[in-house]
């Protein structure tokens, strides 16, 4: 067990914790407590590598066992990737008292990069303490182009209402930009930030949505 993340949620009122382990089960785990101390849940894989289209998507298989990617690391193609460090973003999670959309950000060696995720849980009944996984896709759909940018990016909305925001915060939960759309294409001049990662959120009254941004 290392590298563990805890977030309170407000929408199932619940202490969440991510943590991954190499042991069994192998993958991102989480556990839920009504307080900070415990007592915790018995422990639930929220990403398996395989179930979850991590291998030959965003992680390196090795090609010993099956040429499915190309993602290596320069010189890395006969060595497996893996998961690690998967921390909350507080602020991006959304639901209702039964069901919430976590955002966290997962890292991941060969290649050694940083994977923007989510996962939607949903709260048991009768005071089970096993948590289902909906698979309904409760995010807004829209496009940010070109990304990575260096300076203007276009905001791409098919459905919006006048109550739509758009949001860009840094990697440490900072909102840096913000303002409502008015345009199904909207442009918005992110010269003036530094170079790095960013994250996106559009939102309306009802869900909200999430995509990483380039700042080149």
């Amino acid at each position: 067990m290392a590298e563990l993340s805890v977030s309170y949620n407000q929408f199932i009122k619940k202490w969440i914790l991510l943590y991954n382990c190499l042991g069994i089960p192998r993958g991102i785990n989480f556990r839920t407590a009504d307080f900070p101390w415990g007592p915790w849940s018995e422990e639930q894989l929220i990403f398996e590598p395989w179930t979850d289209q991590g291998y030959c998507h965003f992680m390196h298989t090795s090609w010993s066992y099956n040429n499915c990617d190309e993602v290596h690391d320069s010189g890395r193609e006969y060595e497996w990737g893996g998961e690690y460090e998967a921390y909350q973003i507080h602020e991006f999670a959304n639901g209702n008292d039964t069901t919430t959309t976590i955002y966290y950000t997962m890292s991941t060696w060969n290649p050694y990069t940083v994977i923007l995720m989510k996962s939607s849980l949903r709260k048991p009944e009768n005071n089970a303490s096993i948590y289902d996984f909906p698979s309904k896709n409760n995010g807004l759909p829209f496009r940010v182009f070109p990304n990575p940018s260096m300076d203007k990016i276009k905001i791409y909305l098919p459905a919006m209402d006048k109550n739509t925001r758009i949001s860009i915060f840094n990697t440490i939960g900072e909102k840096v930009l913000g303002r409502h759309l008015t345009n199904k294409e909207t442009r918005i001049d992110i010269s003036a930030l530094p170079r790095g990662v960013y994250f996106v959120r559009v939102q309306d009254e009802k869900m909200a949505e999430v995509t990483k941004l380039i700042k080149q």
